[in-house]
């Protein structure tokens, strides 16, 4: 698949997604998380003033200047 195939079917996705989150029960939210996230670390650093998350993503946009 072309990275412009790719980044189009991206796009529609996040068209689809945008139009009926609104609409979406706690099951399906939490699909649409599993598919987005990789991971969540939670470091409780008591030096830092608290508890500190990271998210990993399952895409990383940081590669790809279009966000997808």
């Amino acid at each position: 698949m072309s990275f412009l195939r790719l980044v189009e079917t991206l796009t529609a996705f996040l068209q689809r997604l945008r139009a009926s989150a609104d609409s979406l029960d706690i099951i399906e939210r939490q699909k649409v998380v599993r598919l987005l996230v990789k991971e969540v670390l939670v470091d409780n650093d008591s030096d830092a003033g608290g508890e500190h998350a990271r998210v990993e993503y399952a895409h990383d946009a940081s590669r790809n200047p279009t966000g997808w």
